[in-house]
């Protein structure tokens, strides 16, 4: 019996390349990874996710209640490709040690992070080529951003003088309004702290729904109306809104003017 280990090929820039998304996102399934590479062949993708679990960098969620909910398999970083990546690359440490609990994580966790690609993918078809867009994963290394990191950094491409360059954005689902206000207060005071060089970055929120975000605009303008903190601008939307395909780019609201829906 031939025990010797068998020849594996090295792992090929789309492999890497998915292997980086996986770092970025933490979960993903086909279907977004497909819509997230620019509508790559679904099969192509299939088959490197399949070729990666099979040499043992990446693992699936999946059981028999997937199918009848219609939900897809997720996948998600092993400890083989944790040390890949921190072989080739300068990743965080400690949010690669993070990666190897990925296994024994919630669905309730999982579906917060898919929400997060879907989100970057309407945000890439929406403004194309208008934004960098960074996980709170890739700004570890960052500490004159908040401790707790938001979902999504956005950074303008190319500056432009008209409008907003920076964005903080967190995205909200079955979340209890005193957690997104004590988020409200968090950041509040990380722009009082004056830790940020240059402007600060406009803040996000999509709400759970519209009546938490009309209680949260409220909220917000309280906090600000009547204070010094004149520079600082929040805006507001629903998980609904910001993570429909077939929505139009005004679907935020600023608490100076909330009738009034803005694009980023």
């Amino acid at each position: 019996m031939n025990t010797n280990p068998k020849y594996r090929r090295p792992l090929n820039p789309n492999q890497i390349n998915t292997l980086l998304f996986l770092f970025k996102f933490r979960f993903i399934s086909s279907h977004l990874l497909s819509a997230a590479f620019g509508n790559k062949s679904r099969r192509t993708v299939q088959q490197t996710l399949q070729i990666l679990e099979a040499q043992g960098f990446i693992a699936k969620h999946y059981d028999s209640s997937y199918k009848l909910q219609g939900r897809q398999a997720t996948y998600y970083l092993l400890p083989k490709a944790v040390r890949e990546l921190k072989a080739r690359y300068s990743l965080n440490e400690s949010i690669l040690r993070t990666y190897l609990r990925n296994s024994s994580l919630s669905e309730g966790f999982i579906d917060h992070h898919l929400d997060i690609v879907k989100t970057y993918i309407n945000l890439k078809n929406s403004y194309p080529k208008q934004f960098h867009i960074f996980t709170k994963y890739e700004l570890a290394d960052f500490d004159y951003f908040p401790n707790q990191k938001p979902d999504i950094y956005l950074r303008r491409i190319k500056g432009n003088h008209n409008k907003p360059n920076e964005y903080l954005l967190d995205i909200y689902e079955d979340t209890p309004l005193f957690v997104i206000r004590r988020r409200v207060d968090g950041l509040i005071n990380h722009f009082e702290a004056n830790e940020w060089a240059g402007a600060y970055p406009i803040l996000l929120f999509a709400c759970p729904d519209s009546k938490a975000e009309n209680r949260i605009l409220n909220f917000a303008l309280k906090k600000l109306d009547g204070s010094e903190l004149t520079e600082l601008s929040i805006y507001t939307t629903t998980g609904k809104a910001l993570l429909s395909t077939s929505s139009s780019k005004n679907i935020w609201s600023n608490i100076e003017n909330p009738e009034q829906l803005l694009i980023l």
